[in-house]
């Protein structure tokens, strides 16, 4: 799933992962919910600001390989108008996918957020699983 995540930004013109976020990775002991997924985060600048349209171009390279929309889109309003926030759930086999875009003044983000689920309900309580998954406990 890692390749999915870096070559979609990638593919997409959105900026680089932050080595800082990505090294929170490697740092997660084995059997903890850290351990169970893989994440992207890229941020843009000022005079390169993360906009929706690169967000919306990595959803569709995400598409392209497979993920599916989970949840509808949902999006909040920037005080000008715009879209300043989406967050969007994909799935793809037995991973289920976190998306998040945020614009702002010092050149927003993107962040993407992948759980194996069997992994997140071997070492996760079921509270902890709906949350990640955005479901109800026991669903």
């Amino acid at each position: 799933m890692r390749t999915d995540l870096d070559a979609s930004a990638s593919a997409a013109g959105a900026p680089p992962a932050d080595p800082d976020w990505a090294a929170r990775e490697k740092k997660a002991p084995a059997g903890s919910l850290g351990a169970c997924g893989v994440s992207y985060r890229g941020y843009g600048t000022q005079s390169d600001p993360v906009d929706l349209r690169r967000y919306d171009a990595v959803i569709g390279e995400l598409r392209g390989r497979g993920w599916q929309e989970i949840t509808k889109r949902r999006e909040r309003e920037a005080a000008d108008g715009s879209v300043g926030g989406v967050v969007l759930m994909l799935k793809k086999r037995d991973w289920t996918m976190t998306t998040e875009f945020l614009g702002h003044r010092e050149g927003g983000w993107i962040n993407l957020s992948a759980f194996q689920e069997d992994c997140v309900k071997k070492n996760g309580s079921d509270a902890d699983i709906a949350e990640r998954l955005g479901r109800q406990p026991g669903q």
